[in-house]
């Protein structure tokens, strides 16, 4: 096999790497794509490069190449790949693909209870829902439809340019699916460990979209000065599993960031992340195809013309008493 497998796998590494530290200096709408899409692309990425590993040990079987008909001896000439690195890729593997069935469950069973509490609150004609709690808590509820649950204690906490922000922020939230993006991190980060750190670069890249928009409503420094109040008197109400929250982590950092100029798109920076990605794509591609070339190969031993159970040897070269007189080949 080529070595160009572990390319792909170097490069799906260089994207969890260095993403979340790019991630933050990108447009926050355009840095959520990037982390979603782009660890998504990195985790399938890994698995097909594991897989592609992790297939010697189904070459050197006996038992799989009776059953698909390729020679043994003829896979091993050609594959370099050795039965540890085989192991431990298969071992990788069956942890990621057992992490992602996990989690994956319990996401969907997050988003299934939150679409049940949405269904659960009467049709008021608004998307608002005040609970009467003297805790500071504002969150957003994915669900058919969204829902954007506040407390009275929040209420009374923030002025009215606050509370439009705030509104704005969580709508934000429900508006562009900010929990399918998160979720996306998530998976990938299930499938594939060397990415662990999309989730958490993912939850502050949303809240960041979510701050931006709500400063198209008001003011920057009414949305930072929102944050920080909310933030400072932040309670302890009990949320939904998928809540997005308006005081979730790195309050601080936001802040900064909306004290800030905005954020600019940065091309260059983009471009050279797609390109990782595509590396990554084209390192485990060539080593899947180099894979498949292989098991051709071991095929084509395996149905050589000089095998003694060809039906035409079979009839040509047996003798009189019924016995070949060609040696028999052992593929």
């Amino acid at each position: 096999m080529h070595y160009s497998v572990y390319a792909g796998l170097a490069f799906a590494t260089l994207f969890g790497a260095i993403g979340p530290v790019v991630a933050r200096r990108l447009s926050p709408a355009i840095a959520a794509w990037l982390l979603s899409a782009g660890g998504m692309v990195a985790a399938l990425s890994g698995v097909a490069a594991l897989s592609a590993l992790g297939m010697t040990l189904v070459g050197d079987n006996p038992s799989f190449a009776s059953a698909g008909h390729w020679s043994i001896s003829s896979f091993r000439r050609s594959d370099p790949v050795g039965w540890p690195i085989a192991v431990v890729a298969i071992a990788l593997l069956a942890i990621g693909l057992c992490r992602f069935t996990w989690i994956s469950v319990r996401r969907v069973q997050s988003i299934s209870a939150a679409h049940r509490l949405s269904h659960r609150m009467p049709d008021t004609g608004s998307d608002l829902v005040v609970l009467p709690d003297a805790t500071t808590d504002a969150y957003a509820v994915p669900g058919r439809p969204g829902r954007i649950f506040v407390t009275q204690g929040m209420l009374a906490l923030l002025s009215h340019e606050e509370c439009t922000v705030m509104l704005a922020h969580e709508r934000s939230h429900l508006r562009h699916h900010h929990h399918r993006h998160r979720t996306a991190t998530i998976i990938a980060a299930a499938l594939n460990p060397l990415l662990a750190t999309l989730p958490e670069a993912q939850g502050w890249v949303t809240e960041r979209w979510a701050d931006e928009d709500a400063a198209r409503e008001g003011d920057r420094e009414v949305v930072a000065s929102a944050l920080r109040r909310a933030a400072t008197a932040a309670g302890t109400a009990q949320r939904p599993t998928i809540a997005l929250p308006l005081t979730a982590d790195a309050v601080e950092s936001r802040v900064a960031a909306m004290r800030a100029a905005p954020p600019r798109r940065h091309p260059l920076i983009l471009a050279a992340m797609v390109l990782i990605l595509s590396l990554s794509v084209l390192g485990t591609l060539d080593g899947v195809t180099d894979e498949a070339a292989l098991f051709h190969v071991a095929a084509l031993g395996h149905a050589s013309p000089l095998r003694h159970d060809s039906p035409v040897l079979s009839h040509s070269a047996n003798g009189p008493s019924g016995t070949s007189t060609f040696p028999s080949r052992r593929s």
